[in-house]
């Protein structure tokens, strides 16, 4: 099932904003979530709790993602940033909501992995929270690879009353997901040695497809705001020429966990043939495993094959991971687009980087 929902951050709240947050808090509080408040939780409480975020969201004390359907906001999460000045490394995540509607679709997963992605681009190594004990929120964090420290019994009331106890998490954002989860097959250290890549089949496109949605909703490599579905990227599959413009999957036991492809330059005009745009994207858990680099230089290698003598990469200015890559591997800088694109509600440029390839006969 494809998502019905797309995220955003904000920088600032408007009143319908702030209102349609209330809503989401008075529906998850309604529905037992433990999360500061008792029942009944009226409209006043509610709104007055996020002006209050509003404004340290206005003074850079805290950071807002919000996840929207077709009826509006059915989703948040927060970063707190207004920490002691020896913690300038971490951050709290706090008030992950999901509105009863848009439940079980994935959105607490997507909010989960766009706040960590949000807190690597500003510079954070650390990520804590607490939730109810052995809650379906502690169970969801534990699947993405949050590290449990320990229970603290009788550390709340639940909004109708009943005490509660809380385990605290953590979350390292410089150890990859896949090295902390419990599934044995992908903490391996050698996994990614056995990384292969090979040309893409039109069977593979789903997963292709899911990859790219991941990178979404973190607003640092696509400028899609909203994800597509497979049917959509069909004719676009079909598109491409293994002679010369191919589209591959990179594997490990048999799961499809990156995508790369050649894209033609300006349309694809003749006198551009020789020039193409790479383009990469690496399943969120395998992220920070060297994967990207490793596949952009096998992209490289084939170049002289396929023709191509400049190999273009172009990526947002906050892309700080595609920049590291980009001048490890030689790309030089050749232009700097400012504030070309509006990216959950942040102007962004767009850098464009080359990297000059002697032809095959040369």
């Amino acid at each position: 099932m494809n998502p019905t929902w797309s995220l955003r951050q904000l920088s600032a709240l408007d009143e319908s904003q702030i209102d349609a947050l209330a809503d989401v808090l008075i529906d998850c509080v309604e529905g037992g979530a433990s999360v500061s408040f008792m029942l009944p939780l009226t409209r006043d409480r509610a709104v007055e709790f996020w002006r209050r975020v509003a404004q340290d969201v206005a003074a850079g004390r805290r950071a807002l993602l919000i996840a929207e359907d077709e009826q509006g906001i059915c989703g948040t999460v927060q970063l707190v940033f207004d920490l002691p000045e020896n913690q300038p490394h971490r951050a709290d995540l706090a008030k992950m909501l999901v509105h009863r509607r848009a439940r079980r679709q994935g959105l607490g997963e997507a909010l989960m992995r766009a706040a960590e992605e949000m807190a690597r681009q500003c510079g954070k190594t650390l990520l804590v929270l607490d939730a109810v004990t052995n809650g379906d929120a502690a169970r969801l964090y534990e699947r993405l690879g949050w590290v449990r420290v320990g229970d603290v019994p009788n550390f709340a009331l639940m909004p109708r009353g009943e005490p509660c106890s809380t385990t605290y998490y953590y979350r390292d954002l410089q150890t990859p997901v896949a090295a902390v989860t419990s599934d044995t097959s992908l903490s391996s250290p050698d996994i990614v040695d056995d990384m292969k890549i090979r040309e893409a089949t039109e069977a593979d496109l789903p997963a292709i497809v899911e990859i790219y949605n991941q990178s979404i909703p973190a607003g640092w490599s696509t400028a899609d705001t909203k994800p597509i579905a497979v049917a959509d990227r069909v004719d676009w599959f079909r598109t491409f020429d293994p002679a010369k413009r191919p589209i591959w999957v990179a594997e490990v036991d048999g799961q499809v966990i990156a995508t790369s492809y050649l894209s033609s330059f300006y349309g694809g005009r003749p006198a551009y043939d020789a020039t193409a745009e790479v383009s990469i994207y690496v399943a969120t858990a395998w992220h920070r495993r060297g994967i990207g680099r490793r596949f952009k230089q096998w992209v490289i290698e084939q170049c002289p094959r396929l023709g191509v003598t400049t190999l273009l990469s172009m990526h947002f200015d906050h892309n700080e991971g595609t920049r590291r890559i980009n001048e490890s591997l030689g790309f030089e800088r050749m232009g700097h687009l400012t504030e070309i694109a509006v990216v959950q509600g942040q102007k962004r440029g767009l850098f464009i980087s080359a990297l000059r390839i002697p032809a095959k006969n040369a």
